[in-house]
C-alpha cells in the first residue's frame, strides 16, 4: 500500500455517511456509527487521536461528529435532479443499526446483553 495515497484522500467516510454527503454536501457522521471503526475513541467521545497518527490520518480527514438525529443540511439542487427528492427534504444523522437495536430491546442498563447476528447475501 502507498501510504502517499492515504493522505490524499479528502475524507474518510463510512456508508451512511457518503449518503449524507452526497445528498447535502456536507461530510459528517455519528457518534454510534463511528465507534465501530477503531478511529474513535469512545470513552472521550472524540477521534482516537493515536490510533490517527499510527494510521496518518489528519483529523481533517475525518467528518465532523454529531449526535444522533442531528439536522445535517437540506437535500442539494445537483442531489434533487439525480434522486428526484425536493430540496425541502431535510436530512438528520441516524443512529448505528445495532446500537439503536440494543436500545429497542430495553437493553439500557449495565449488565444486559443483547446479540444481534448481521447477514449477508452472496450472488
Amino acid at each position: 500500500m502507498n501510504p502517499e495515497i492515504f493522505r490524499q484522500v479528502y475524507k474518510y467516510l463510512l456508508v451512511e455517511d457518503f449518503l449524507i454527503y452526497k445528498l447535502t454536501g456536507v461530510p459528517v457522521s455519528e457518534y454510534s456509527v463511528v465507534s465501530s471503526t477503531l478511529l474513535f475513541n469512545i470513552r472521550k467521545e472524540k477521534w482516537w487521536d493515536e490510533m490517527l497518527e499510527f494510521l496518518g490520518i489528519g483529523i481533517d480527514q475525518l467528518p465532523e461528529l454529531m449526535s444522533s438525529n442531528e439536522a445535517v443540511g437540506y437535500v442539494t439542487g445537483e442531489a434533487s435532479k439525480e434522486t428526484g427528492l425536493s430540496v425541502k427534504t431535510l436530512v438528520s444523522t441516524s443512529a448505528f443499526y445495532h446500537a439503536a437495536g440494543a436500545i429497542g430491546t430495553s437493553n439500557i442498563v449495565p449488565s444486559m446483553l443483547t446479540e444481534m447476528t448481521g447477514m449477508a447475501l452472496l450472488f
